[in-house]
């Protein structure tokens, strides 16, 4: 792991988000995995507040979705990450849009 960017002076953050799945990942393999189809989230922010930078990330078990829609323009990530879990061979992917 390493530094990918650095930010100095005062800042704050937020973090918003929300999920496609319908319920808790309990680690049962061989429980239903159910999905939504969309989701979306709100982002409030006061008229004073300047965005300095934005991330998206999104996730996912499997050989994940590469192509999304944001307010119905077509992402694609920036970078991705991936990984196999050892015990049960299962992929889990993270993509990054900057």
């Amino acid at each position: 792991m390493q530094l990918y960017q650095q930010f100095n002076g005062r800042f704050d953050f937020t973090f918003i988000g929300n999920t496609l799945n319908t319920q808790e990942n309990l680690g049962i393999l061989n429980s239903p995995c159910i999905i939504n189809t969309f989701s979306s989230a709100q982002l409030d922010l006061q008229p004073e507040d300047t965005i300095e930078k934005a991330y998206l990330y999104w996730a996912g078990s499997g050989p994940g979705d590469f192509n999304i829609k944001l307010n119905d323009i077509d992402i694609v990530p920036d970078r991705t990450f991936n990984l196999t879990q050892s015990t049960s061979g299962l992929i889990f992917l993270v993509l990054l849009k900057m």
